[in-house]
């Protein structure tokens, strides 16, 4: 198996047509373990709509989004939402990388740039990803990423026409007061 490289760069409008055609390639893969999406989700159209909230995220601090590359070429996405400043300092993890290039150690690296620039430039303290119990390979990643196990979140999230239950993972990172830890 050959190495390859791995690095995330910051979403931008340019990504639009590359994301459009990863969501429809991966479909399937989404639907199985993602909330339902509309229909317009899986074009250049719902693409560039979601590029343009997830800037709007990243300007007003509440989010942070990543496309992961592969050699260059996008091979998915990475993103922290519902960031929360004071005494938090914290967000959500999640990702997707295409199914031609899982199991090859791109998630886990994608996982660990992520996690390094939460608790890097972005001085977070508290990351948590949920996945489902059914994901072994989701659950790898983060625990190879030094997420630790939380617990069990009952009917957490409505995919695949059922509330499923969810694994919650966290990690922490450095012990340092917040910048601003008054709410």
């Amino acid at each position: 198996m050959r190495a390859v490289k791995v690095t995330i760069e910051d979403v931008t409008l340019d990504d639009v047509a590359a994301l459009a055609d990863l969501v429809v390639r991966n479909r399937a893969d989404m639907e199985a373990v993602d909330p339902p999406r509309r229909e317009v989700f899986y074009t250049e159209t719902g693409q560039r709509d979601r590029i343009a909230r997830l800037l709007a995220a990243c300007a007003d601090g509440s989010g942070r989004f990543w496309t992961i590359r592969v050699d260059g070429r996008i091979a998915g996405d990475i993103g922290i939402t519902g960031i929360e400043r004071g005494p938090f300092q914290s967000g959500h993890l999640g990702y997707l990388v295409d199914t031609l290039h899982r199991g090859r150690g791109v998630a886990s690296a994608a996982v660990a740039a992520a996690v390094e620039h939460a608790f890097g430039d972005m001085g977070l303290h508290r990351l948590d990803a949920g996945v489902l119990t059914t994901n072994i390979a989701s659950q790898r990643v983060l625990e190879k990423s030094g997420f630790e196990l939380l617990g069990l979140a009952r009917a957490y999230l409505f995919i695949a026409g059922a509330w499923r239950d969810n694994l919650i993972y966290q990690r922490t990172g450095p012990d340092r007061p917040p910048d601003d830890p008054l709410i």
